[in-house]
């Protein structure tokens, strides 16, 4: 009933929007940052899984839908092979800091935003864990729904990383 709760969670444990965001909080200004982080990551989860559910929604049924759904996964799981193939035969740096995460020092909110649509929306993981999802919210026959509690539980740790900072800076 409630299968889509497993692709939400891969999507609310990734290590590095947590980092993002801690580090973020950890800086000057870390409520604007964190704020404009999370605003962009809740969008960045929110437009893609409600852009699959509705495509989803209106495929339903169809045999061609399925079929043409099916393709997509696995093309979507073939570039995530790439991408791994990629990143382990290019060569990458073991243990090198990445550029994304030394900027972070110097980023205002602006660049806070774009960072976490790059980390949620742009991410082929986070977008293969949110087609998944959105299929098998449409499967419940509660896609709205269900769609919605994808999404409130594929942003809850990021969430209640700046709900705990909020609170921290009130108390001080």
């Amino acid at each position: 009933m409630h299968e889509w709760i497993a692709p939400a969670l891969g999507v609310a444990v990734s290590p590095l929007p947590v980092a993002a965001m801690l580090l973020l909080l950890g800086g000057e200004r870390a409520v604007a940052k964190g704020a404009a982080f999370w605003l962009a990551w809740v969008a960045g989860v929110a437009v893609p899984t409600a852009a699959f559910v509705l495509l989803a929604g209106r495929l339903e049924g169809n045999e061609d839908a399925v079929r043409a759904i099916a393709v997509g996964e696995i093309a979507v799981g073939i570039l995530l092979v790439a991408v791994v193939l990629r990143h382990r035969l290019g060569g990458g740096r073991a243990g090198a800091e990445p550029a994304w995460l030394q900027a972070l020092d110097r980023a205002g909110t602006t660049r806070a935003a774009a960072l976490a649509v790059l980390l949620s929306a742009l991410n082929p993981k986070n977008l293969a864990l949110m087609l998944s999802g959105s299929l098998l919210a449409v499967e419940t026959g509660d896609g709205e729904f269900a769609a919605l509690g994808f999404v409130l539980v594929a942003v809850s740790t990021v969430s209640a990383l700046l709900g705990w900072r909020v609170l921290a800076a009130r108390r001080s």
